[in-house]
């Protein structure tokens, strides 16, 4: 999970070595931001060159963004 708010070279760096790696990724970021967020990680959502599981949502608080993450690892994450 990367919360994608702030500008960060550094989680767009870690978010392309889960993709390298297959791992399924979620992104939130806080609602209102929509305009802010890098388009470039906006897109590798739905992308036909990403092979792993990728989700950008927006939340509004912290019970929301717990929810969220909950939901996608229950879906996503189970051995």
């Amino acid at each position: 999970m990367f919360e994608i708010s702030n500008p960060s070279l550094g989680v767009g760096s870690e978010i392309s070595d889960m993709i390298y790696a297959g791992k399924p990724i979620l992104m939130l970021f806080k609602h209102g931001l929509e305009d802010k967020i890098s388009a470039y990680l906006r897109g590798k959502a739905g992308s036909k060159y990403v092979t792993c599981r990728v989700e950008c949502h927006p939340y509004r608080d912290l019970e929301d963004a717990g929810a969220r993450i909950r939901a996608f690892v229950d879906a996503h994450c189970t051995e």
